[in-house]
């Protein structure tokens, strides 16, 4: 399998004090969360966007080019 870059930000929970959820955007367009959200409902939706991953696009975690403090970039193997 070839190598697949993603960029990875934390996201606040807004309903649960101090609990933060790790949003991913893969270099092929693809978000994944791990929020239990996300997890339960790309099951049967594999486009479901949880409300971490829409607050993620809409400040443009996708940075990819000059990523903040909070971005990592990783890749999978």
């Amino acid at each position: 399998m070839g190598k697949l870059k993603y960029f990875e930000c934390s996201v606040s929970s807004s309903s649960t004090n101090g609990r933060t959820y790790r949003v991913a955007r893969f270099t092929n367009g693809a978000w994944k969360c791990d929020c239990p959200d996300f997890w339960y409902r790309s099951v049967s939706n594999p486009n479901h966007t949880c409300k971490h991953i829409k607050e993620e696009m809409s400040k443009e975690c996708q940075r990819e080019n000059t990523p903040d403090a909070t971005t990592v970039e990783r890749v999978v193997e």
